[in-house]
């Protein structure tokens, strides 16, 4: 936690434990399971369009923690 603190402080967001890329991987495989067991899948859905615009972006490969800046720009 307080590495990603650190990164979010910095505007850092290095991939080194897992890209953004794996994120969208692992966000779509819990959506398609979670439709196969009839749950919502809102909440997951606009996760998983937050990876995208960044893949879009060429941000990829940066970590997880690159996701709070399309949430404040959203937000914001």
């Amino acid at each position: 936690m307080d590495e990603c603190g650190a990164n979010l402080d910095a505007g850092e967001h290095p991939g080194t434990a897992s890209s953004i890329r794996s994120t969208r991987a692992a966000i779509s495989h819990v959506i398609a399971a979670s439709e196969r067991a009839g749950l919502e899948t809102g909440a997951l859905r606009a996760a998983r369009d937050y990876t995208d615009r960044a893949v879009a972006d060429g941000r990829g490969d940066e970590g997880f923690s690159l996701l709070t800046e399309y949430v404040e720009k959203r937000v914001g």
